[in-house]
């Protein structure tokens, strides 16, 4: 899902301010030679200080630049680092802004029931009181590629609101001991709740 750069992907944002265009932070990810120290010295010199290693990724460090900054790329100083015999590489982070996509509300006759989506007080509950899955969706938030798993009793993963999102390989009915987690619909004791909560979870948008 992602296809971010390495530097976008680990630029952390402190403090920063907004430009028309492109805003900048006061953080800069370099790659350097020589282990931590030899990047504390170089930090030091330079006016910023070593935030540490990034992760797992050998000889990338987070510079964080003292004081306060425009918000402008600051050229001078990612070629004045780079001048320094250990540095492989120096580049300033810029902010990644997300672009919200379009939304509108789901075009389903049983919308209007989805208290736990979006609570208007249909049930005589508390009115706002739901998963504001609408914030989520207006920040283009679909949760595509995620995998989640529901711990409960029986699914109904054959339903048509279910089935196009459910993951088999990703199944198991602790309860039978195989991999199909169908409700026992004859059992005196109703076992599909699973179905409500996956529902929730994982429903197909627009179903009728």
């Amino acid at each position: 899902m992602t296809s971010l750069t390495l530097f976008v992907l680990f630029g952390c944002l402190h403090a920063c301010t907004y430009a028309d265009k492109i805003r900048y932070t006061n953080e800069w990810i370099v790659e350097v030679k020589g282990g931590p120290e030899v990047a504390d010295e170089i930090a030091q010199r330079h006016g910023f200080k070593n935030l540490g290693k990034i992760g797992n990724l050998q000889d990338h460090f987070r510079f964080l630049l003292q004081g306060e900054v425009s918000g402008l790329h600051m050229s001078s100083k990612s070629e004045a680092i780079s001048q320094e015999k250990q540095v492989i590489n120096a580049q300033q982070q810029a902010v990644k802004r997300r672009v919200k996509k379009g939304y509108t509300a789901p075009v389903d006759s049983q919308w209007y029931k989805q208290w736990s989506l979006k609570n208007t007080g249909q049930t005589n509950g508390p009115s706002g009181l739901d998963l504001n899955v609408e914030k989520a969706w207006l920040q283009g938030i679909t949760g595509e590629g995620v995998i989640v798993g529901v711990v409960d009793d029986g699914l109904e993963w054959t339903h048509p609101d279910i089935y196009e999102n459910y993951d088999s390989f990703a199944s198991y009915d602790f309860y039978e001991d195989d991999y199909d987690p169908s409700p026992e619909y004859s059992s005196s004791e109703p076992n599909s709740h699973g179905t409500s909560c996956a529902g929730e979870i994982a429903m197909v948008k627009n179903s009728q």
